[in-house]
């Protein structure tokens, strides 16, 4: 049995929209568990009252996707799941992905980790992920780069992670290597589970067939500035990458935040420089988890 977990914090339209696509799917055997990371009680009892098979697990606080998704991983645990599909709410699945994502999981032992092809929504076509590759420097090659799908990335392969807007995995993968690691809190969370299955043994593998329309991922945004600039940093030293490794990252953020202040054309990136600048001393203080102001 697959459970998809599904993180929920408001945005009422975004997660009716979600639910209603997964019961198009042509798939069968799977249960819904949504973690709700503290919304307004109204939207917890419309999407109850829509869904009533849908099991809803309520937090008190925000907990962030990381710690909200082994929440629901633990639940999932218990009930004896076979394997996890982890969904945004901001998603919209194709009838065909999950039935695709379990084929290419379950065809190879040593496969841990699925991931579909994702578009960005309201532009069917346009290309938002198709599995990630790091380069030699540790730099994400973001193959899909908004471009036009002609095709180019319909072959089955062998990436080195998957984004955590839709991601399945083996629950033996779990038992194997744990959870997602709270002190992310989000972002780069997906990259260390897929780096720690891979350390273990596993592959990680995109899946073109599996189709997948994104309504996030358009744009930056301060908070996200933050979180990718500190977690890549802890990522690096999580994993050991070296000082060598780290000090090149911080160089290669200190240049972006001075180009964010003194270049007439970045004069709208006041505020994310400011987060840069807050992620970088966060992370040389250890400070990990949730951003504190």
């Amino acid at each position: 049995m697959i459970y998809i977990i599904i993180i929920s914090w408001n945005k009422l339209d975004d997660i009716v929209d979600c639910l209603n696509s997964i019961f198009e799917s042509l798939f069968d055997g799977f249960k819904i568990i949504i973690v709700d990371n503290a919304s307004e009680q109204e939207i917890v009892k419309t999407i109850h009252n829509k869904f009533p098979h849908v099991v809803i697990i309520e937090n008190k606080t925000n907990l962030g996707f990381a710690e909200g998704n082994n929440i629901g991983i633990d639940y999932a645990l218990k009930e004896g799941a076979s394997d996890i599909l982890l969904l945004n709410n901001d998603v919209i699945i194709d009838p065909k992905m999950i039935g695709e994502l379990f084929k290419v999981l379950h065809s190879d032992c040593k496969i841990g980790i699925v991931g579909p092809k994702v578009y960005y929504y309201g532009d069917q076509n346009i290309l938002q992920s198709v599995g990630e590759k790091f380069d030699e420097n540790l730099t994400l090659d973001i193959r899909a780069n908004k471009n036009i799908d002609k095709g180019q990335f319909d072959r089955v392969e062998e990436v080195d992670f998957t984004t955590g807007c839709a991601l399945m995995i083996k629950t033996e993968v779990i038992k194997k290597i744990g959870h997602f690691d709270p002190k992310f809190y989000m972002y780069w969370e997906e990259t260390d589970l897929c780096f720690r299955a891979k350390n273990a043994g596993y592959s990680i593998i995109y899946v073109p067939k599996a189709k997948m329309w994104h309504k996030g991922g358009a744009v930056s945004t301060p908070i996200i500035t933050y979180y990718m600039t500190r977690n890549k940093l802890f990522f690096l030293k999580k994993h050991k990458f070296g000082s060598i490794k780290i000090l090149k990252t911080l160089f290669g953020n200190i240049k972006t935040i001075l180009s964010w202040s003194i270049r007439a054309k970045w004069k709208d990136k006041f505020q994310e420089r400011n987060m840069a600048i807050k992620a970088i001393i966060d992370f040389l203080l250890n400070r990990t988890g949730r951003f504190i102001v």
